[in-house]
C-alpha cells in the first residue's frame, strides 16, 4: 500500500489556504456541535413549559379555590369567636358540633423541582424565569400556610362536644387561634392570588382544563361552608380529618400526565 506523505507548502500563500482550511473545518465542527446542543435544550424547554403549564393549572386552581373559600372561613371563626365571648362571660361552652375546617392541598411542585435539577431554567429568557421563580415561591408560602392552618384547627376543634365549664385561660387561647386562623386564610389567599399575578404579569399561561377541574368543586360542598354539624360529639377531643383516611381511599390519585 502506497502511502502519501503531506505534501510541504511552497509558499505562504499555500500555508495560509492550508491553515484555513483546518480552522474552517474546526469551526464547521464545533458550529454543528453547538446545533445539536441547541435543538437539545429547545426540546428539553418545550417539554419544561408543558410540564410547568399542568403543574400550575392545578396549583393556581387550588390557590383561586381557597381564595373564593375564605368568605366561609371568616364566617366560621366569627361563629366561634362569638360561642368563645358567650361561654367566657358564663363560663360554660355550650353543646357544639364539629366547626368543619378549610380544604387541605397538596401543592406538589415536582415539575418546578426536576426543572431546578436539570438546569433548564438557564434557558429561559429573563420573563420567564423571573415570573415562574415568584409564582413557585408565592406557592411555597401558601403550602407552609396551610400545614400550619391544619394545626390553629386542631386547637378550635377543641371547642366542640357536650358543654362543659369553660374558664378565662381557655377563653385567651381559643381567641389566640381564632386571630392565628384569621391571619393564615388571609395570607394563603394573598399569597395565592400574587402567584397568578406572577404568571400574568410575565404572559405565562397555565392549563385552563385542571384549573377548572379543580374549581369544578362547589364551594358550598366544604365542611367550613356547611352549617355546624347538628349533633355534638359526646365526649372532648374531636379533631379535624377524622375521615381522611376513608375518603383517601374513596379517592384514589391518579398519574397526572
Amino acid at each position: 500500500m502506497e502511502i502519501h506523505k503531506p505534501r510541504a507548502a511552497h509558499s505562504w500563500r499555500e500555508f495560509a489556504i492550508e491553515i484555513g482550511t483546518i480552522i474552517f473545518g474546526i469551526l464547521i465542527a464545533l458550529g454543528l456541535e453547538q446545533a445539536v446542543e441547541a435543538l437539545h435544550w429547545r426540546g428539553e424547554v418545550a417539554e419544561t413549559r408543558r410540564r410547568l403549564s399542568v403543574e400550575l393549572g392545578t396549583l393556581m386552581g387550588q390557590a383561586e379555590f381557597r381564595a373564593r373559600a375564605s368568605i366561609c372561613v371568616q364566617r366560621r371563626l366569627d361563629e366561634l369567636a362569638a360561642v368563645v365571648d358567650d361561654a367566657a362571660r358564663s363560663g360554660r361552652l355550650p353543646a357544639l358540633g364539629e366547626p368543619g375546617y378549610p380544604s387541605l392541598f397538596i401543592w406538589g411542585t415536582g415539575a418546578w423541582q426536576s426543572a431546578v435539577g436539570a438546569q433548564v431554567l438557564s434557558h429561559l429568557n429573563h420573563g420567564e424565569l423571573r415570573g415562574y421563580s415568584d409564582a413557585y415561591k408565592f406557592i411555597g408560602l401558601v403550602d407552609e400556610s396551610n400545614r400550619s392552618e391544619g394545626k390553629v384547627w386542631t386547637t378550635l376543634y377543641g371547642l366542640a362536644g357536650p358543654g362543659r365549664p369553660f374558664d378565662a385561660a381557655e377563653a385567651a387561647d381559643s381567641r389566640q387561634a381564632i386571630s392565628e386562623a384569621r391571619y393564615l386564610d388571609s395570607y394563603m389567599g394573598g399569597m395565592g392570588v400574587r402567584a397568578h399575578q406572577s404568571l400574568d404579569a410575565y404572559g405565562i399561561g397555565f392549563e385552563t382544563r385542571r384549573y377548572q377541574k379543580v374549581l369544578s368543586r362547589p364551594i358550598e360542598s366544604t365542611t367550613i361552608c356547611k352549617p355546624i354539624a347538628g349533633t355534638p360529639p359526646l365526649h372532648y377531643g374531636a379533631a379535624p380529618f377524622r375521615t381522611f383516611v376513608s375518603d383517601a381511599r374513596a379517592h384514589p390519585m391518579r398519574p397526572q400526565l
